[in-house]
């Protein structure tokens, strides 16, 4: 869940500040960097005050990830494009296009913010991508550029497109279509109550030993 994150919940017995019923209840736990982090929750809320006053029966659901204290920073190696209206990101797999429920800081968004940070303007991505997911990601430097490029992304002027990248194998065939119903366990997984995923394989190309795949999503 959430880049490893772990669930938890505590229901207050008694009124208090946040940080100091957390201290109690889970004493081993830097309880400051999970709150300073993001990583606790009040009443569907975001809470980063350790003061925040909490009432009897309350309920406080943190999440504990090791990405907790950590702020991601892109390099110039991962900037593909850039011009004054918007710059073009390389997300590689297992990092957050945006901010999740157990941090704030640790995703790509926050390291074009902080490499943005002289344009007065928190930024936004035109497409997110999944946290498992590498690709390219598209930032705007300016509301007035992230209304017009969120315009385009509506009008279909703007999409995304997958590939598939596998070993070679002959007995792979060059179209596959799978349906699948999926569900999120820690990370997706099959799951008979899940979602309905259909996706579509277009074999490419062979390049070395392996097979490019385009890979339309319907669902």
């Amino acid at each position: 869940m959430y880049g490893n994150a772990k669930k938890k919940f505590i229901t207050v017995k008694s009124s208090g500040k946040l940080f100091d019923i957390m201290t109690d209840h889970f004493p081993k736990l830097n309880i400051l960097n999970i709150i300073q982090s993001g990583g606790v929750w009040i009443k569907k809320h975001r809470v980063l005050n350790p003061g925040f006053f909490l009432e009897k029966d309350e309920t406080i659901t943190f999440y504990v990830s090791p990405n907790q204290g950590k702020f991601y920073r892109i390099s110039a190696e991962l900037i593909h494009y850039e011009c004054k209206e918007f710059l073009v990101v390389y997300k590689p797999p297992g990092i957050s296009t945006v901010s999740d429920r157990s941090t704030l800081f640790w995703n790509l968004t926050h390291g074009v913010d902080s490499y943005l940070s002289k344009q007065h303007y928190q930024t936004q991505p035109i497409m997110r991508l999944d946290l498992m997911v590498q690709g390219l990601v598209i930032y705007p430097k300016s509301k007035s550029i992230e209304k017009k490029l969120f315009e385009l992304s509506q009008q279909r002027k703007i999409g995304k497109c997958y590939k598939a990248i596998l070993e070679y194998n002959i007995a792979y065939s060059d179209y596959c279509r799978i349906k699948d119903c999926i569900g999120f366990k820690s990370k997706a997984c099959l799951d008979k109550h899940g979602k309905n995923a259909h996706s579509l394989f277009i074999q490419n190309s062979i390049q070395f030993d392996y097979l490019i795949y385009s890979v339309i999503l319907f669902t």
